[in-house]
């Protein structure tokens, strides 16, 4: 019985040290979005600072356009749990729900134009050429990444 008990020690500790490794070495492979895109579209650091601001300054855009869909998709499955798919209520939500989808599209599509605008003009063509398509063909219900 100790044996066993030594033995289910050390396997513990063997899976959270290999758990922790695992995500060291992941956190590590995958830079951040900023670091990306220096690197990718070789920014000086004016660009990059001035990227990271734009940045700053959409995320509680971006952060409030994400709450208030996520608040009408609850809505929405809470009506469709009730039965009310057919309902001028359903009706409403789901238009509204689809304006809110648009009105994110169309802030993200407009900072990522002004995002590019202060890159060097092939780099900023060649931003949007490969994040627009991501922007076009993404779910909703998932945040927006640009690699």
């Amino acid at each position: 019985m100790k044996r066993f008990g030594l033995a289910l020690i050390f396997a513990l500790i063997a899976g959270f040290a290999a758990f922790t490794i695992t995500r060291y070495v992941q956190s590590a492979k995958a830079p951040d979005e900023m670091a990306w895109l220096k690197e990718e579209f070789r920014l000086t650091p004016a660009q990059a600072l001035a990227i990271e601001k734009l940045h700053q300054a959409y995320e509680p855009l971006c952060a409030g356009h994400c709450r208030k869909i996520m608040e009408m998709q609850e809505r929405l499955s809470a009506l469709e749990s009730q039965g009310k798919q057919s309902s001028a209520e359903y009706t409403t939500a789901r238009t509204e729900w689809a304006s809110l989808c648009r009105e994110c599209t169309n802030a993200t599509q407009n900072h990522l134009e002004r995002v590019a605008s202060e890159m060097a003009p092939e780099e900023g063509k060649r931003y949007l050429a490969l994040v627009g398509p991501k922007l076009t063909q993404r779910d909703t219900a998932k945040p927006f990444g640009l690699r």
